[in-house]
């Protein structure tokens, strides 16, 4: 157990190196200014041959087409090629990706917020690419 302290001006966590088994880092990195370092220093944590489980929006579902994404303070979704390439100069191996179809749709909610939301996640559920978000299993590769 533990409980992650990142330095605003460094990004480092304040871990040894190869310390867990297992990393999750769900809704996190896109609203970091540099997910790189961080996804970095996830990998750096992470002891070799172990897992890390990451969530993150995809750019390319259509509920950030239409209205804007989730008007969060910043939010920066990437597509899937763009998460795959940081995943992966970050020092890891993608094992799998899977669709996360998106946010329910709630009685409070407007009917155009219902159509958006229920159109996202049957685009989302039938074509990866449009996905509202992307579970990326991962794998730390060896170091060389």
């Amino acid at each position: 157990t533990g409980h992650f302290q990142i330095s605003e001006s460094s990004g480092r966590l304040n871990f040894k190196d190869e310390s867990f088994d297992v990393l999750t880092c769900l809704g996190v990195l896109e609203h970091i200014i540099n997910p790189e370092t961080v996804v970095q220093e996830c990998c750096r944590v992470l002891k070799n041959g172990s897992k890390a489980v990451f969530v993150v929006p995809n750019a390319g579902s259509p509920y950030f087409w239409f209205g804007g994404g989730t008007s969060q303070i910043y939010e920066k979704p990437r597509s899937l090629k763009e998460w795959s390439r940081m995943f992966q100069a970050g020092g890891f191996k993608i094992q799998n990706v899977e669709s996360d179809p998106g946010p329910t749709v709630h009685a409070h909610c407007s009917v155009s917020k219902k159509i958006k939301v229920s159109v996202n996640r049957i685009i989302g559920q039938t074509i990866r690419p449009l996905a509202y978000q992307l579970v990326f299993v991962l794998v730390k590769e060896d170091a060389v």
